[in-house]
């Protein structure tokens, strides 16, 4: 098939130009390329005084009760558009029980519902948005909130280390007047950056989960009864303080030689981290020699793996030469055996631990392969932090 050139749908009328940009966006799809098509404004269709934006409620967890005047809310929107101007048009509401009503942008409980939700939609042109909010309502008089946020356990701190798994939790208050945990109010959590933490609640526990290097601000609110309640805490996901490093085997450029090198050859840590090496390679060695390794510690502490500190546990600095050792089956008896089966298992494994913040180039003299190890001191060094993600 011959693709003819953007040049030959100059020369043609407007809808032969429509048809080949329409081949050319489908083939930017199909192939995958991108083609590198931008986005100049707030829409690459609309400028911005005709792009409608945002529509957001003013509350997203909302707690009624049926007595009087707790069992109403009014319904509040934010809609504007992509230059900050108001959006005109009716907002649609619906609600997904009937143990509510909607009746002029009012919101009644009509009877008990432990959750529902309420939907706001609004459409101007071609665009429609929708945003949604969850609503209980309970039979009985309400109890008055005294405490509600985000919080921290003492000895805590708001930081945890951008780590794949390392789920950290914090406290989620609705505490009453006599210190109860009103643990059936609905709440509304949000993230400024979901990139860098993703926040979630279960119970009256809150889960964080770290993506990746940054400050983030959490957000919780609720109205209840009558009253909104609003929180903030500001978040810090720090550099990992355990860094894995893969050793990988590649073809030296134009040769059919082969040489060790390392997964990740430039990245950054916590202060005090600890990286890890791992090769599953059984034919080569690779060894790893740092420019200061009088600043390079052995694996101990509670930061690096345990089993890491099994072999060699109390060696620093340089790596020797090491590859992965196939255990050969044989029958775990003896105490020999159980050191050799041991041996075998972690050949392929060594870590270091770095405890002064600064550059650490090491390279391997057996292959020419180099890596670099970047430490970041976050309370002193306000400034190591990824570009294009702010200061700490």
């Amino acid at each position: 098939m011959t693709i003819k050139s953007a040049s030959a749908c100059v020369t043609r009328r407007r809808s032969v130009r429509s048809r080949c940009l329409a081949l050319g966006v489908a083939l930017c799809a199909l192939t995958g390329s991108g083609c590198h098509l931008s986005d100049t404004g707030a829409s690459a269709y609309l400028p911005p005084d005709q792009y409608f934006a945002e529509l957001s409620l003013e509350h997203h967890a909302i707690n009624l009760s049926l007595g009087a005047p707790y069992d109403t809310v009014t319904l509040r929107t934010t809609r504007t558009m992509g230059d900050g101007g108001p959006v005109p048009g009716e907002v649609v509401y619906r609600v997904t029980s009937p143990s509510l009503s909607i009746t002029n942008g009012v919101l009644k409980a009509d009877s008990a519902v432990t959750r529902a939700t309420v939907y706001a939609t609004l459409t101007y042109g071609t665009i429609t948005r929708t945003d949604s909010a969850v609503v209980s309502v309970i039979a009985t008089a309400p109890t008055a909130l005294r405490d509600f946020g985000l919080r921290v356990a003492p000895g805590d701190s708001a930081k945890t280390a951008a780590s794949r798994g390392n789920l950290k939790t914090i406290p989620l208050l609705r505490q009453s007047p006599s210190g109860t945990d009103l643990s059936a109010l609905l709440i509304a959590l949000r993230s400024s950056d979901s990139t860098i933490a993703a926040i979630t609640q279960s119970g009256s526990t809150v889960s964080i989960d770290p993506k990746r290097p940054g400050r983030v601000m959490f957000y919780t609110s609720t109205y209840a009864f009558g009253t909104v309640w609003r929180d903030s805490l500001v978040f810090t996901v720090g550099w990992p303080v355990v860094f894995g490093v893969r050793i990988s085997e590649r073809f030296v450029s134009g040769t059919r030689t082969t040489v060790l090198g390392f997964g990740h050859q430039d990245f950054t840590i916590g202060l005090g981290g600890c990286v890890t090496w791992t090769s599953h390679i059984t034919t080569q060695d690779i060894d790893m020699q740092f420019e200061d390794p009088s600043r390079v510690s052995a694996p101990a502490g509670r930061v690096c793996p345990g089993a890491f500190q099994l072999l060699h546990g109390d060696v620093g600095g340089n790596i020797a030469p090491f590859r992965n050792i196939p255990f050969d089956g044989r029958d775990v008896i003896t105490e020999e055996d159980f050191e050799y089966y041991v041996s075998t298992v972690l050949s392929g494994f060594r870590a270091r631990v770095f405890s002064t913040p600064g550059v650490f180039p090491y390279r391997s003299t057996l292959h020419g392969t180099s890596g670099l190890v970047r430490v970041c001191d976050e309370a002193a060094d306000t400034i190591c932090a990824p570009r294009r993600l702010g200061g700490w």
